[in-house]
């Protein structure tokens, strides 16, 4: 017996894990961006969140959101249920122990035995009802020698799960920030429109007040002021559409950060902040290799790679062992006697063929087989980021043209 458990063990140490392993396709990935002349080291992605805005009241916001925000809650949850459940795929390669044991007590009816004809075979059962006590207590041990790689596999889908979970929360902090920080300009923007509204009215009035004179003096007529009082009334109009806009995108940033509804500090005016002279895009590949949705894509894949062969190892038969020791005895009496001493040891082999009823294991194979497949989402996102790059470096040039050729100054009184 100690034989074989030696080569079982051996068995599982060395046992291959079966199914298809994972490689990571090969992307086609330019040196450098379109209209780049050579590669960048640097990248915009580089800096630090807090730095890349230079605002302290989106900063503020920023901190706040990651604090408080409960999508961020949500994915933190997810990767602390992931890690967990890795923790438990590893626990299930080691053998198992546990403590059991109790009274019982069991009646037995044996009045059929007086039916039978005496003979000698008869003469030992009991008659009438009997009945009798048992108390046991016991240490376990059970193990499954893991010669097929399932639970390495099974390891392997849920260490893949966990990535998946952080790069998960990793996607969730960069969207968070991102949208925190569109939300926050786009906010300084209709604040600088409701500005142009503002002063594009009181404009309006001082020329409705001019036509209505040259109309009292008889030098103008009814129409020319009756056509101000509607350019008037339409550009008055647009103010408190501004206002319900500014509202509830203030109710939205609200709501990211974590608080309820109200008001939303900001600094300054959009036109007085200063443009970077110019944005490092990085490289194509570092870009497309940071970026936490294609991480979380890739992991997904790697996750259900490995269930393919945890899938094809139940194919195979599963070998355990299990065995016990302990103190079983009819009396309290005797329960710590020499004689109420017992152990006991298995070894098991279980195996459904898939021709002998275990059909549903290799349909949930092969399922599992098709379900891997590699999408175009690493293309997609290769063409999405090279669209980014590009909007992020016209938008630069359009900011520099502005402060360059702007020739009103809208801040002034």
């Amino acid at each position: 017996m100690r034989g074989a458990a030696c080569a079982l063990s051996a068995l599982a140490v060395v046992g291959c894990a079966v199914g298809p392993r994972y490689h990571r396709p090969a992307t086609q990935v330019t040196p450098n961006f379109r209209g780049q002349d050579r590669a960048e080291a640097e990248s915009f992605a580089d800096l630090p969140w807090w730095e890349a805005y230079g605002d302290e009241p989106l900063s503020a916001l920023i901190r706040e959101a990651l604090a408080n925000s409960y999508d961020l809650a949500d994915a933190v949850a997810r990767v602390d249920f992931a890690r967990e459940n890795f923790y438990a795929s590893t626990n299930a390669l080691l053998p198992s122990f546990g403590i059991n044991g109790g009274p019982s007590y069991q009646q037995v009816f044996s009045g059929f035995t007086g039916a039978l004809p005496p003979s000698a075979a008869s003469a030992g059962i009991p008659t009438g009802n009997f009945a009798f006590a048992q108390y046991t207590a016991q240490a376990t041990m059970s193990w499954e020698a893991d010669i097929w790689g399932r639970l390495r596999r099974l390891r392997e889908s849920a260490l893949a799960d966990f990535f998946a979970s952080e790069d998960n929360r990793r996607g969730v902090i960069v969207s968070l920030i991102g949208t925190i920080a569109a939300d926050y300009f786009t906010l300084m923007s209709l604040d600088l429109q409701l500005e142009v509204s503002r002063r594009t009215v009181e404009s309006y009035k001082e020329t409705l007040a001019l036509f209505a004179k040259r109309e009292a003096g008889g030098v103008g007529d009814r129409l020319q002021t009756a056509s101000q009082e509607s350019i008037l009334s339409s550009a008055a109009a647009t103010i408190p559409a501004f206002e319900q806009q500014i509202v509830a995108l203030e109710n939205e940033i609200s709501v990211l950060v974590g608080r309820p509804p109200g008001h939303i500090v900001r600094s300054g005016n959009l036109l007085t902040r200063p443009v970077p002279a110019q944005l490092p895009a990085g490289e194509p590949r570092a870009l497309l290799y940071r970026r936490p949705d294609v991480r979380q894509a890739e992991a997904h894949v790697i996750s259900a790679n490995a269930q393919v062969g945890a899938a094809f190892a139940q194919l195979f038969p599963q070998v355990s062992a299990s065995a016990n020791v302990g103190l079983s005895s009819a009396s309290l009496s005797s329960f710590f006697s020499g004689g109420a001493f017992t152990y006991a040891a298995a070894l098991l082999i279980n195996w459904v063929a898939p021709l002998l009823g275990g059909t549903a294991i290799a349909h949930r194979y092969r399922a599992a087989e098709d379900y891997v497949t590699i999408s175009a989402t690493s293309a997609q996102n290769r063409e999405e980021a090279e669209n980014r790059a590009a909007e992020a470096k016209k938008e630069n040039q359009r900011g520099l043209m502005v402060r360059g050729f702007r020739t009103y100054d809208m801040t002034r009184p």
